[in-house]
């Protein structure tokens, strides 16, 4: 039950994610795992609807506008990389994804980035905590 008490938060949001496996006692590689693919699970489900929601509000307001427009040529060169490498630190992978759906991502090229940018993140503090002289317990500040 406490595993899936992460994997819910993680689904959610990542970095709640790592003081609940602290506090819960969850041994740092075995939270690792399920931080990466509940988040990683989490942000395809949100971009999958999200996708779907975006497509629905274009058929119903009709054509883009000047803002839809300036963002789609942001993102065709190369901002969907960036964002979704960064999505964990933005806002967490889900609500990062949402908003970069809704300014005109492609929904393709965003789930391969942010799925790309967690597992980043996770083998980094995964590298982190277990080669270095440092505790882990330092993001809940223990």
């Amino acid at each position: 039950m406490i595993y899936l008490s992460v994997a819910f938060i993680a689904f959610f949001e990542f970095w709640l994610a790592y003081p609940a496996a602290i506090t819960l006692k969850i041994p740092l590689g075995v939270a690792t795992l399920l931080i990466a693919f509940s988040s990683s699970f989490g942000a395809i489900v949100a971009i999958f609807l999200g996708a779907k929601f975006r497509d629905w509000i274009t058929r119903k307001m009709g054509k883009e506008g000047w803002i839809a427009r300036r963002t789609k040529k942001f993102f065709a060169k190369g901002g969907t990389i960036g964002i979704g490498l960064l999505a964990p630190w933005i806002l967490g992978p889900v609500l990062t994804s949402l908003g970069a759906l809704m300014l005109g991502a492609n929904e393709r090229q965003l789930m391969r980035w942010v799925v790309i940018g967690i597992w980043v993140w996770v083998i980094g503090l995964y590298a982190l905590f277990t080669f270095t002289s440092l505790d882990w317990t330092i993001l809940v500040g223990r």
